[in-house]
This record gives structure tokens, C-alpha cells and sequence, in this order.
């Protein structure tokens, strides 16, 4: 009999634990909430995402720094091409040196106009993984930049200093990044996106010298504006910055949400919006260029205004022109180009786009002769013509890419996932191409971005003026912390500025999930048609109490909906107010009392909401969910 006693007891250990495991990993109970995460970091790690699905292997030696495994991809060299080896300083001895073809080295004037070629990828520096490089009409580099990497660390330290615990940053390092948006200035500085998306922008001297860090999540481009000191530049989160460029201050900021609200006959952007379930998809609009409207060009485009921005739309394979004053659309194009890049304003009034092409896996509705290609839309009649079609060269860059149409009418292309920046003649003849190569096995360098430099371009003599004590002298002017007030995400920048905007609440009035003066959301996804998601551990409403109060209670009435059982702890000004577990999923009102010591009157008022129990849904969406918010409503009294 003790046997049988044994082997129950065993057999019901064994059944807890399974039921135990199960209720952790479907509600996110101990152990399931500290290896839930770890195991999704671990997918993630073996999985990859997109381009990046590298084998274990090769992430591990990337990561440890013995390969740049993440930023390496397959050259398209051209067995009839005499390629010659670029050497310059610089490089790490692991990688070979990138090759030039052209079809006239010591006349350089066919191929590219007077002037220079400035290229900004990944290169394996000794000093950085990522930089930039000039090269001379002859073929010669005559300078590079390298970012001193320490510089993001010491800002990211000392910011962090200044936030509490739940806000600080995380430093994400150079070997999973991707540097992608650069501009260059003709006093020789430039101003770059670490990443797509890393730490955040940087502007950096001749001599590679910080001059000022803007910390966030800006990925893509960087275009200079119609006036002098400005640049444009996005972010992760769908805003769109103008910037002073002397100091990385935002001068406006753009919301797409405001341009949808502006333009309500317009519908192009709600293109990948279920509007049956009132749900985006995923990445609805990928913008991935924005170009001001150059003064010179507004004769040739007399239906826009200097300043008026073309934007780009990746996932909708869309182009638009914006107005960035009254966020009005005045111009917009569908489905003439697939997955493009870097539209550009071109003189003679039309639009030229990089247009990618993008296959998928199968190459369905493609086949195996489609090539990346460089187009040209006439504004007035929507005619597309075909300026290079990549089969000429095989030029193929699923994702990224830049081009520039040259004053000699060559175009200069970057295909940036075969490593390779391309000179084109208008009859499709390759009489220029730099490849970034790597190693013996074809593999080459990622690249971002290529641009041509006039000969008068910098305003001083780059040719003699080399040594960059001769140049320019800043090392001194940055330190660590100084720029502490511009390290706002844009989300954090708009979120400050509404809680300074807000309007005392109204009493017995339905404040609504999405748009008032009233309410400002801190943590809370963007507003759906009928609420917005918590996301994360915690979240933060943000109101204004009239100062003229004398009641003695205000009841909070909450509409919320709970992503299965939650427990939730309520904070009001630091103190703590209620903890409440939720056991349904349906709609409910939840009632919070706010006693009036409390409150700070005519002044700003924070409840903070903690879910412990937010967790990831089984699907697509990778945010951790608790809380649908529907409504708030302010009552005097009980």
C-alpha cells in the first residue's frame, strides 16, 4: 500500500506541476512571468527578424565582436569589370578593401562631376564599426569620419541619472545597428542617425568631435530644410521633427494622427485600418523619406509652396506632399512604384523615387527578373517613365536604398543591402561602382548612404587643409549631460507639452479615450476607434483640477476593459489609492475616489496605474496588454 501512496503522491505532484505550468504560461504567474520574457528574447535571438535572420552562429560572432556577421550581405560583382582595390586607413586588417570600377579613373570628370563622394555605411573601423568616407574625382579617400562611441555611452549615463527607475534607457551597441540618415554641411560637420533605430542623432565636427547628442528613436533620413540651420528628420513612432541643426532643438513637430484629423476626405492613409474591428495593422505606414521643397525649385512646381514636404509611405507603396503649417495633403500617388525609398524634387518639375521592387520569398507576381529601379513621376499627369531598370546591372536592394540625379545627368544609386553604390549614365550603363567588400566570399559591408559633393561644396580648402587641427577645434565644446533637455522620445516631447496644455476637468462630462484638452496619456497605445491599450506594467493619466474646489471627494468613473484577469494598483500623486483585481474581460466601470487632500489644485494631477499581470497576446502583437481605456468621467462627491 505505501507503494501505492508513493506513486499517487508522485503522479499528483506531476499533475500540478503540469496544471501550475500551464496557468503560468497562459496568465503569466511565477515562473511564467520571469521566463516568458526571457524565452521571447531567446525566439527572437534564434528567429531573427527581416534581413537580420543570421544563424546562431553568426549572431554570436557578431555580437561578441569577432565578425560584423549583422552587417554583411551578398556582393553583386560583375565578373567583366576590372575592379581595383580602394585602400585608405582606417580599417580593421579582418576585411579586405573595398573595390572601385569606373571606366575612366584619370578622367574622372565622365563619370562624376568636379567634386566628391561621400559614402556612410558600415566600414569596420578600428575605432567604430560604422562611419563615413570622402572620395576625390581621382579615386582617392581624402578623409573619413568615425563617431567616437563613447560619446552615446557618457550621454545615455548621465540622462539617465536624471530619470526614475522606470524611465531610464536602455544603450543598444553598434554591432546590431544599422546608421542610416546623414547630412553634411560645407563647414565639414555632419549629423547622423546612430541607427534605424538606435540611440539617437549626433552631430559630429570635420574631425569627428561631438558637438551636440539628441537621444530617441530616429531611424531613416535626415533632410536639410528650405532655411538655413534646419534639418527634417522621423522616428520610430510616426513623428515627423524640423530642428535647429546648431543645437538638435525640435522646432515642430508633426503627428500623423493630425494629419489623418485634417484631412478627412482623404483617406489614403487608412489604407491598412480593419474598420471592423476599428485595429491598425501592423507598421501602417512605414514613412522612410521626407524632402522639403527646395526655394530654387517653386517656379517649376507652382502647386506647391517652399517648405511643402514629400513624404514617403512604404507600406502602402504611397507618395504625398504635405503641407507641414496647416497639415493639409495637396498631392498624393499610389501604387507606382512597390516598397520605395527616398523620393526627390527634381528641376524640371517632376519626382524621381528609388523604387525597390521588393519580392517576397516566392516571387510571386515578380518571377526572378525583377530588379530595383529608379523612376520619374510627372506631378501633373501621374505618367511614370522608367530612368534605370536595375536587370541591367543586377541591381536588387529589397529594403533601403538612395539616389541622386547628378548635373551631368548620371544617376548616383546606393543599393545598400549588396553593399554597393552604382553610377549610372542615361543610355543604363554602370560607369562607377564602389562595392564594400568584405572577404573572399563574396559577403560585403552594408551601406547607407551615398552623396555627391560639388568641388566649392566646403568652405575651406579640404585638399590642404587636412590635418584637423588645421580645420577645426571643438573637442572641448560638449560634455556629457549638457543636452540633457533635448533627450525626449518625440512621444515624450508631445506628452510634455499637452500636460502644460492642459484644461481643468470638467465634472459630470464623458472625457473620451482619444483627443482633449483634459486628459494627457502617458504609457497608453495611440487611441483606437472606440479605446486605447495599456502598454506595459504601468501607465499614467495625466489632468488639471480647477483650483476653486471645496468639495470634499471627486469620484473618478473609470470605463475600462481588462485583457483577462488583472490585478491593478492605483496611485494618485505618489500615494497610493486602491488595488483592485478584475476578474472578467467585459466592459466594466470602475469607481475611484479621490479625496481633495490629494489633489493639487490649479495644478497637474498624475494617477499611475500598475498591472503586474500585463502580458503579451498569442498573435502578432508584441506589447504586453492589460487595460482597455474607454472613457473617464470627473464627479463631484461620492
Amino acid at each position: 500500500m505505501k507503494y501505492i501512496r508513493y506513486i499517487s503522491g508522485f503522479f499528483l505532484i506531476i499533475v500540478f506541476s503540469f496544471g501550475w505550468g500551464f496557468c503560468a504560461g497562459a496568465f503569466h504567474l511565477f515562473p511564467g512571468n520571469i521566463l516568458i520574457p526571457i524565452k521571447n528574447e531567446i525566439t527572437a535571438f534564434i528567429q531573427g527578424v527581416g534581413y537580420n535572420k543570421k544563424s546562431i552562429a553568426e549572431k554570436l560572432a557578431n555580437d561578441l565582436g569577432l565578425r560584423p556577421d549583422r552587417q554583411l550581405a551578398k556582393g553583386a560583382p560583375q565578373k567583366q569589370k576590372n575592379y581595383q582595390p580602394l585602400s585608405f586607413e582606417g580599417l580593421k586588417k579582418r576585411r579586405q578593401a573595398p573595390l572601385i570600377f569606373t571606366n575612366d579613373l584619370q578622367n574622372g570628370n565622365n563619370v562624376i562631376p568636379s567634386g566628391y563622394l561621400f559614402i556612410w555605411g558600415a566600414f569596420d573601423f578600428d575605432d567604430h564599426l560604422h562611419g563615413g568616407i570622402l572620395i576625390d574625382e581621382k579615386g582617392n579617400v581624402v578623409h573619413h569620419w568615425v563617431p567616437d562611441e563613447k560619446d552615446f555611452v557618457s550621454e545615455i549615463d548621465a540622462f539617465n541619472k536624471t530619470l526614475p527607475k522606470r524611465n531610464r534607457i536602455k544603450y543598444d551597441p553598434p554591432q546590431g545597428r544599422f546608421p542610416h540618415g546623414v547630412v553634411v554641411f560645407p563647414d565639414g560637420s555632419i549629423i547622423f542617425n546612430d541607427s534605424d533605430p538606435g540611440n539617437g542623432m549626433q552631430k559630429i565636427d570635420f574631425c569627428s568631435h561631438a558637438q551636440w547628442i539628441k537621444l530617441g528613436k530616429f531611424n531613416h533620413v535626415i533632410s536639410k530644410g528650405t532655411e538655413d540651420g534646419t534639418i527634417w528628420a522621423m522616428d520610430k513612432a510616426n513623428f515627423i521633427h524640423q530642428l535647429d541643426t546648431s543645437k538638435g532643438e525640435s522646432r515642430q513637430v508633426i503627428q500623423i494622427e493630425d494629419v489623418i484629423e485634417a484631412n478627412p476626405d482623404i483617406d489614403v492613409l487608412g489604407i491598412r485600418r480593419n474598420y471592423l474591428e476599428g485595429k491598425w495593422l501592423d507598421d501602417p505606414w512605414h514613412f522612410n523619406d521626407i524632402e522639403p521643397l527646395p526655394l530654387l525649385y517653386q517656379n517649376v512646381f507652382p502647386q506647391f509652396n517652399p517648405g511643402d514636404l514629400l513624404l514617403s509611405m512604404r507600406s502602402i507603396n504611397a507618395l504625398m506632399v504635405l503641407d507641414p503649417e496647416t497639415k493639409k495633403i495637396k498631392w498624393w500617388r499610389l501604387g507606382a512604384c512597390s516598397r520605395q525609398h527616398d523620393p526627390d524634387w527634381q528641376p524640371d518639375g517632376s519626382i524621381t523615387v528609388y523604387d525597390n521592387q521588393m519580392r517576397d520569398k516566392n516571387n510571386i507576381n515578380f518571377g526572378n527578373e525583377k530588379f530595383s529601379r529608379i523612376i520619374k513621376i510627372n506631378v501633373d499627369n501621374y505618367k511614370t517613365d522608367v530612368l534605370y531598370d536595375g536587370k541591367h546591372d543586377n541591381f536588387y536592394s529589397n529594403i533601403r536604398g538612395k539616389h541622386q540625379i547628378l548635373p551631368n545627368g548620371n544617376i548616383l544609386i546606393t543599393s545598400s543591402m549588396q553593399g554597393r553604390v552604382l553610377i549610372v549614365n542615361p543610355e543604363g550603363e554602370t560607369v562607377y561602382e564602389f562595392l564594400n567588400t568584405y572577404d573572399k566570399k563574396g559577403n560585403v559591408l552594408v551601406l547607407s548612404e551615398a552623396i555627391w559633393l560639388p568641388k566649392n561644396f566646403f568652405n575651406f580648402n579640404i585638399d590642404k587643409d587636412r590635418r584637423c587641427e588645421q580645420v577645426n577645434d571643438s573637442k572641448k565644446k560638449w560634455h556629457p549631460g549638457q543636452n540633457n533637455k533635448l533627450h525626449f522620445a518625440v512621444s515624450e516631447l508631445k506628452l510634455e507639452q499637452s500636460i502644460l496644455n492642459l484644461e481643468p476637468v470638467p465634472f459630470e462630462t464623458e472625457l473620451p479615450h482619444g483627443k482633449n484638452p483634459f486628459l494627457a496619456f502617458e504609457g497608453w497605445s495611440q487611441a483606437e476607434p472606440d479605446f486605447r491599450w495599456s502598454e506595459g506594467k504601468s501607465a499614467y493619466l495625466h489632468f488639471k483640477i480647477n483650483k476653486k474646489l471645496s468639495i470634499e471627494t471627486v469620484t473618478l468613473k473609470l470605463n475600462i476593459q481588462t485583457f483577462g484577469d488583472q490585478c491593478i494598483q492605483i496611485f494618485l500623486n505618489e500615494e497610493v489609492l486602491q488595488k483592485t483585481d478584475i476578474h472578467f474581460r467585459q466592459k466594466t466601470t470602475l469607481l475611484l475616489p479621490l479625496p481633495t487632500g490629494l489633489l493639487r489644485k490649479n495644478n497637474i494631477n498624475t494617477l499611475k496605474f500598475e498591472f503586474p499581470d500585463a502580458r503579451i497576446p498569442d498573435s502578432s502583437d508584441s506589447r504586453a496588454l492589460a487595460v482597455a481605456f474607454y472613457s473617464a468621467e470627473f464627479i463631484a462627491g461620492d
